[in-house]
């Protein structure tokens, strides 16, 4: 098996890591790319300065991300104040991820 990431680290990087570990443990299906919102930065600014992280899913009212350890953490969907933390990047073609975070969105909004 070969394995590729086009991130500017010189090894192996968390990006792969994940990759590696989700296909040994058979634990996930998809890996998708989320980046935390920042009103100052434009999508294509955190795309290429690589801002972004791979996400395997919304757990509760988090999202479990591979930080840059290679650890699985669980952060927040939303704030305080219900403002959505994320920006979905790469998603499934059904649009899960998306769809997930904007359940917890609504439902948070609806309380």
């Amino acid at each position: 098996m070969q394995v590729y990431c086009s991130c500017p680290c010189e090894f192996y990087c968390k990006h792969m890591y994940a990759v590696i570990l989700s296909i040994r443990n058979n634990k996930y299906n998809k890996l998708y790319k989320i980046s935390c919102r920042n009103p100052n930065d434009s999508l294509l600014k955190r795309i290429i300065n690589f801002n972004w992280c791979y996400c395997v899913g919304v757990d509760g009212e988090y999202v479990e991300i591979i930080n840059d350890y290679g650890e699985f953490q669980k952060l927040p969907i939303i704030d305080e104040n219900k403002n959505l933390l994320w920006i979905v990047i790469e998603d499934s073609k059904d649009n899960k991820l998306s769809k997930d975070i904007k359940k917890v969105l609504n439902e948070e909004i609806d309380e």
